[in-house]
């Protein structure tokens, strides 16, 4: 009779323990892995450099969080758009990347051709679109709007 007591105790033990080192995992990796949102950022700017091509941008700010390192920057293309992500992770669980301050940051983007947004985050925040290219209508000379063409409602 102690036999399967003892059985039962000792698969209830392993379910815990396997239990509790699944919940550690997730909390180190959500600890691991957090990424910045523009919410998050103050003095956050967007800059596009001037005559490059293709298209370059700065994008820059600071954060509040001192307990928190800069780990690594993403960048990843989704047709036309393209998501910039920077993952932090608590002191001593990364190795900082370098960046301007402790709590500064400053990003150098290229970007294609192809690419009409650049976006911020998980939350995908728009944060730059491509200045839409002003339409000129030409007219011919002899069709061309003006007083003669008003028409006189005959």
């Amino acid at each position: 009779m102690a036999k399967p007591i003892r059985r039962i105790v000792l698969i209830l033990l392993g379910v815990l323990l396997l239990g509790s080192g699944i919940v550690a995992y997730l909390m180190y990796q959500g600890l691991y892995n957090l990424v910045l949102e523009s919410s998050s950022v103050y003095d956050f700017e967007v800059k596009e450099i001037t005559g490059s091509n293709p298209v370059r941008l700065t994008i820059s700010g600071k954060t509040m969080d001192s307990a928190l390192v800069y780990r690594s920057i993403t960048q990843k293309q989704h047709g036309s758009y393209i998501v910039v992500q920077i993952h932090r992770a608590l002191v001593g669980l990364a190795k900082p990347m370098r960046v301007n301050g402790n709590n500064e940051f400053k990003i150098e983007l290229t970007v294609p051709d192809s690419v009409n947004e650049v976006r911020f985050g998980r939350n995908e925040t728009l944060i730059w679109r491509v200045a839409p290219v002003p339409v000129t209508v030409l007219y011919p000379a002899e069709v061309a709007p003006g007083p003669s063409h008003l028409g006189t409602g005959d």
